[in-house]
């Protein structure tokens, strides 16, 4: 007998009491030597319904009118009630040697000579609480079984084999409904099947809603494929509590794929076992991401839908994308700051895939060298620097590439809004294309450009017979002495396409294209000499004039000065060429609080306990390595410099009882020593006691202004009774002067 409660359930408000997930049921009950799985009798009639509720079951038929007792199947709310009696009932042994999922119960035994005491204790706790089970359906004592459509042993998960079974019994589809009845029997099985939808893309493009059904032959294709896969899929293993795992992400044009593997040494050998296979079909906005941030959104996926591994193991992702780069950028906005806002409470290592050691899944990675180019390992740690510049009709421009060792690269446009020759150009592409390596920390860079004489003259192997070229020359001597290697090469035009094309974007004003950054020169990094012509210098300035429009290229006139004014053109700074008294790399040592946040930016190291090396991690984003010293950046973007505690309470003193001291409370005194660029996490604690300890600020400090005692209220009609007696009072005194003035000696009573 089938009764329809959907009216009632839709009157019934949602029981919030959730389910175990499934996935953390089977990884807790695989790899134990023996399994009981135990069945409740009746299900959920075994719990008693209220007996004013009792009458909303009703139901009529041909004897007459009758209703429930006990919670029947049909209820909105009953797998969460009787989820949480049986939790109640087995309390003391969820976790531990019970695993129960509604009205599935196993029982977990890790040595045979435990079973009959932990079938024991669960029958003794069942019995207590009166809950009936089904002979018929309890098995007792067995290395494997079946458990919510998974065969779960003591070698790991398997599949069903009845699932597989029907799988391969199935004909060719013949209709939209038959390809959807394989699809789903595939999405029952996704977690046991690698990069699912790459391979079933076929499948699931014929499910699109047409008018008419198609069979082709990729399908035909892909569906006996898929068969075979399902037909040899992997045995699954189960993670042990709070072991190291090991996540791999691949992405096409539109799939992202997920493996979850944990390494483990057998036989003598470290070898990896799949735990969980996860893939997501990219909708058409998502499959424009670049690909990098596909690999990004990889991470976000696998966070979201397998969350309870994230939350309970130390995760390694191992990508060959600088997806740690990406998500720790503070630069970041829309998508990419959401994923990493999302992925911010995990502790997530970042690591190559030539870091790893041991052999990963084969049917995963094999597959991904396919689709991705892997780029050759880097022979040193030098950056790569190619430079061009160019000179069009429209004006100047340059293009500058920065490579790190690990292939990343840094790609900037200029467009040069003032007057020069093509060799100028060149040496300014070099001269920015420096600047910018300096500032972001290289240490040895290798430059890289088709003109021969702007590299033999930075060489030093050429001499610089205009006298622009050689203040160009000099000036790129004095930027290259910072680091500690620079070398220049000439190489052919052909191998400098990149930096070639993006000069030409820069001298023929085009649109810049995404991921690219621009940057407009408006005057020389040179003060220009009047004995060369390489720099336009005009004679004289005209007012009015206008500065020059980079987005237009119309009109006539010297190339890359229309529209531009003298008063701009002539705008330049003198060069400064004094030489540092200190030597250059004067590094000061890392403040000891500083040293695990240096650790981990450098090399990735964390503290051993879980609750610190996530607080590290979090708080790291915020703090940037420069030229070897540690600089936290202020949410105003101020760069503060880490130093010691003890040189902290020096700045404080300085800044509250120094020469310019004004004895300043100590939120004051924290908040100029940040704006001026120092940090260290005690700030505050010891500018409160350097403002208490003052000699000054104790003696002289504010007097206190409250009243001794409490203030009284005067009563309102005190305060008529005054008024009264004043103003007659004041009536007297006015009758008794004008009796004096009229000569009457008379007196008001």
């Amino acid at each position: 007998m089938c009764i329809d409660y959907t009216s009632l359930n839709k009157a019934c408000p949602k029981d919030p009491f959730s389910l175990p997930r499934i996935d953390q049921v089977i990884d807790s009950t695989a790899g134990c030597e023996l399994l009981s799985f135990v069945d409740a009798y009746s299900g959920f009639h075994q719990i008693p319904l209220n007996p004013n509720d009792q009458i909303k079951t009703s139901f009529i038929i041909l004897f007459g009118v009758y209703c429930y007792c006990t919670m029947p199947f049909g209820l909105r709310n009953a797998g969460a009630t009787y989820q949480r009696c049986m939790q109640k009932c087995l309390h003391d042994q969820l976790g531990k040697n019970v695993q129960v999922y509604v009205d599935d119960v196993v029982i977990k035994t890790k040595e045979s000579a435990t079973l009959l005491d932990d079938i024991r204790e669960t029958f003794a706790n069942l019995k207590r609480f009166r809950m009936k089970l089904n002979p018929a359906k309890c098995t007792f004592g067995v290395p494997a079984g079946k458990l919510l459509g998974f065969l779960v042993s003591s070698r790991g998960i398997e599949t069903n084999r009845v699932k597989i079974t029907a799988i391969e019994r199935m004909k060719l589809p013949k209709c939209l409904k038959d390809v959807q009845k394989f699809t789903g029997c595939l999405a029952s099985l996704s977690r046991f099947l690698s990069r699912l939808g790459e391979k079933a893309m076929t499948l699931y493009q014929l499910m699109k809603k047409t008018d008419k059904f198609m069979w082709t032959p990729q399908a035909d294709l892909a569906f006996q494929e898929l068969k075979k896969m399902i037909a040899t899929a992997p045995i699954l293993a189960s993670p042990m509590e709070k072991e190291p795992m090991l996540l791999y992400i691949a992405a096409t044009n539109r799939v992202v794929s997920a493996v979850i593997v944990v390494e483990r040494v057998e036989e003598d050998k470290s070898v990896q076992r799949p735990v969980y296979y996860l893939n997501e079909v990219l909708s058409s906005s998502k499959q424009n991401y670049s690909h990098y941030q596909k690999m990004a959104y990889g991470v976000y996926m696998a966070a979201k839908k397998l969350k309870h591994y994230f939350d309970a193991h130390q995760i390694r992702v191992i990508c060959e994308a600088p997806v740690s780069g990406i998500m720790s950028n503070k630069d970041a906005s829309g998508r990419v700051a959401k994923w990493a806002v999302e992925l911010a409470p995990y502790t997530l290592q970042y690591d190559r895939r030539d870091a790893v050691k041991s052999q990963g899944p084969a049917d995963f990675l094999v597959d991904w060298a396919e689709m991705e180019y892997e780029p050759p390992t880097p022979e040193n740690n030098y950056w790569k620097m190619h430079f061009d510049g160019s000179k069009m009709k429209n004006g100047l421009g340059a293009g500058i590439v920065l490579t790190s060792p690990k292939c990343d690269q840094l790609k900037y446009v200029l467009q040069i809004h003032f007057a020069a020759s093509n060799n100028v150009a060149e040496y300014e592409a070099l001269v920015h294309g420096l600047k910018m390596a300096k500032e972001i920390g290289v240490r040895r860079i290798q430059c890289f450009g088709d003109s021969d004489l702007v590299v033999q003259q930075a060489s030093d192997n050429w001499d610089a017979l205009d006298a622009n070229m050689a203040l160009y020359r000099f000036h790129v001597q004095k930027i290259s002495g910072h680091f500690e290697g620079c070398e220049f090469h000439h190489i052919p035009r052909a191998e400098n396409e990149a930096a070639g094309t993006l000069s030409k974007l820069g001298s023929t004003r085009q649109a810049i294209p995404a991921g690219v950054a621009l940057e407009h020169l408006r005057k020389p990094s040179i003060k220009p000499s009047p004995e060369s012509e390489s720099i336009f210098i005009p004679a004289t300035s005209e007012a009015g004039a206008t500065p020059m429009d980079i987005d237009s290229g119309n009109g006539s006139g010297n190339p890359g000065t229309e529209g531009l004014s003298t008063a701009e053109a002539m705008a330049v700074e003198p060069m400064e060429i004094d030489e540092p008294d200190e030597p250059i790399f004067t590094t000061r040592p890392v403040p000891a609080w500083a040293q695990p946040i240096m650790s981990y930016l450098k090399d990735g190291s964390l503290l051993e306990e879980e609750v610190s090396a996530r607080q590290i991690q979090r708080r790291a984003k915020a703090y940037t390595i420069i030229n070897g010293e540690l600089y936290k950046r202020s949410v105003t973007n101020v760069l503060q410099r880490c130093v010691e505690p003890e040189e902290g309470q020096e700045i404080l003193r300085d800044i509250h009882q120094g020469e310019c001291g004004h004895h300043a409370s100590s939120r004051m005194l924290v908040g100029k020593a940040f704006r001026h660029g120092f940090y260290w996490p005690s700030a505050l604690q010891e500018a409160e006691d350097i403002v208490r300890k003052c000699n000054g600020c104790q003696r002289y400090a504010s007097k206190i202004h409250m009243p001794a005692s409490e203030l009284k209220t005067i009563p309102n009609h005190l305060a008529i009774c005054r008024l009264v007696f004043g103003y007659g009072r004041t009536v007297q005194a006015g009758a008794r002067r004008h009796d004096a003035y009229s000569g009457h000696g008379r007196q008001v009573h």
